[in-house]
């Protein structure tokens, strides 16, 4: 059986969850329990795929920051994030180059 290499998007790690999962509940129907480390090695989908759930951090937004931030926005549409930081006397870090 071939591996499927972590970097490399093969459509069964792509719809690995949705296909095994379908696929379960199809035999679970007709009366037939399988596992579903038996149905990934069948498939060649990595379990970690089928079992991994997303998630993501909610945004983290400070009031203080936000309110005078968006009105100069709204103000002056045109200014960039260095501008606006600049003139509500915000610091922002300076750039580091990629290549010295």
């Amino acid at each position: 059986m071939r591996r499927i290499e972590p970097w490399s998007r093969h459509w069964s790690e792509a719809h690995g969850e949705e296909m095994t999962q379908s696929i379960q509940q199809g035999l679970l129907a007709d009366g037939i329990t399988m596992p579903l480390t038996k149905l990934c090695a069948w498939f060649g989908v990595l379990r970690r795929t089928v079992y991994y759930k997303p998630t993501k951090a909610a945004p983290k937004v400070d009031p203080r920051f936000a309110e005078p931030i968006k009105a100069m926005i709204e103000q002056e549409p045109s200014f960039g994030y260095r501008t606006v930081a600049w003139l509500l006397g915000f610091t922002v870090r300076p750039r580091t180059p990629l290549v010295e």
